[in-house]
């Protein structure tokens, strides 16, 4: 059980403090809450049946300042999950950022990002929903990075930029 206080993570929403634990009422049932608060949107607060195990199964902690040093020291790696059916491709990115798992979202970002530089050489761009899509990842995965790393998440590109560069040249 998670407790108050708690920075955690939480599917799609991203990183999250729990604020509470509270009791809710509803029709004749009373029911135990999470109370969350994503960390870097003030303007709304998530609530999480405590004994609702799918959404609660949403709900993990963290990555520790290790285990994004981890990841980080496996990058750069070729990922390329891109599918020209737009319908697959739309389903297969949005079951990633419900999940927000961290290796998922940069197989999602790298993906994203190759088919970005492909179609600036053909003078295009993403299409709308592909550079939404890429937006939201980079949120969610920022975020996370932000809180393990203990730096803002607009620092986490430069970060992890550096940090490659520096085991490169090692």
């Amino acid at each position: 059980m998670f407790e108050i206080n708690d920075t955690i993570f939480y599917g799609g929403d991203g990183v999250c403090t729990i604020t509470e634990i509270s009791k809710k009422k509803c029709g004749t049932n009373t029911f135990l809450y999470y109370v969350l608060k994503p960390l870097y949107q003030n303007n709304s607060t998530i609530f999480v049946p405590v004994n609702n195990e799918s959404l609660v199964s949403k709900m993990r902690n963290v990555l520790t300042k290790d285990e994004a040093y981890n990841i980080i020291n496996a990058l750069p790696i070729k990922y390329d999950i891109w599918t020209d059916n737009k319908n697959e491709r739309l389903q297969t990115f949005k079951e990633i950022l419900a999940s927000g798992n961290p290796l998922d979202l940069i197989k999602l970002i790298t993906t994203l990002y190759n088919h970005q530089k492909e179609q600036v050489l053909l003078g295009k761009r993403l299409n709308r929903s592909d550079e939404q899509q890429l937006k939201d990842a980079e949120k969610m995965l920022y975020d996370e990075f932000a809180v393990a790393l203990e730096i803002q998440p607009d620092e986490v590109l430069p970060f992890i930029t550096k940090h490659i560069n520096a085991t490169a040249q090692q």
